[in-house]
């Protein structure tokens, strides 16, 4: 089992979710990525929070809902639904309109979700990552993609809570573990059009809706398509993580036809 986590105040706790042998939830990562989310919302009229701007010190003052998570780091619950095309490159170039194309795919079970205990290791990872049973969904989706994780313009990341979607972001290879996470997302990183690692420019699952993730899918295609109300600078690949934490966790990698 999971071995308790003590803790004596609220910097203690923090140390401890950043140890090595947790998931690594720096608390400055997951506020700025719940801050980029709000900014993104602000642009996009369809979203739950538009019109809701939130800053540091109105994310700092929310409530806890369980140490570390405040109330604005955890996704809303939204009626809605989306729909996805999916057909051949062929046939997408006959329709006349941009497409995103898929450069490769990758799923895979972490395991431990039908154990006593909760994961196999616990919370090393949000699901994407290597293991000792061999290559996780991150390297295999890379390795079919032939793309490294610094080629990557933006991402789209399943977020229920902000703390997975932070470890989902590590297990890429897109920012450091730990502390040093929230050195490379910062909020000015985060946001589009020119931030260095663009994030739910839609609002994603926090700031926009929560239908079961298929929004973060379909704003994924529109940043390709050219189409996203915040629209990142020549965006030729667009990553879409899905489901960290689960049971079965996913990634695919869309490209515009340059990428081809």
């Amino acid at each position: 089992m999971v071995a308790p986590v003590a803790v004596t105040s609220s910097t203690d706790l923090e140390a401890k979710l950043d140890s090595p042998m947790m998931v690594p939830r720096a608390a400055a990562a997951m506020r700025n990525l719940v801050l980029a989310a709000y900014h993104h919302a602000q642009r996009n009229p369809g979203a739950a929070g538009y019109g809701k701007p939130l800053d540091e010190a109105g994310y700092d003052a929310s409530p806890f809902i369980v140490e570390p998570f405040h109330l604005f780091d955890c996704s809303r619950e939204n009626d809605g639904a989306v729909a996805l095309i999916v057909v051949s490159a062929e046939r997408a170039r006959a329709m006349g309109r941009p497409a995103a194309y898929v450069l490769g795919t990758a799923q895979g079970a972490p395991g431990g979700y039908s154990a006593l205990n909760e994961n196999d290791e616990p919370y090393t990872s949000a699901g994407f990552a290597d293991s000792a049973s061999g290559s996780g969904v991150a390297s295999r989706l890379w390795a079919e993609a032939r793309v490294k994780p610094a080629e990557v313009d933006v991402v789209q990341v399943y977020e229920n809570f902000s703390g997975p979607a932070v470890a989902s972001l590590i297990d890429h290879g897109l920012c450091p573990p730990g502390p040093a996470a929230a050195e490379v997302m910062t909020v000015e990183n985060l946001t589009a059009p020119g931030g260095r690692l663009p994030v739910n420019t839609s609002g994603g699952n926090i700031a926009d809706s929560f239908v079961n993730g298929m929004g973060l899918a379909v704003e994924a295609v529109r940043q390709i398509r050219g189409t996203s109300t915040n629209q990142v600078d020549r965006a030729d690949t667009s990553l879409f993580i899905g489901g960290p934490m689960a049971p079965l966790v996913s990634s695919v990698l869309l490209g515009s036809e340059q990428t081809l």
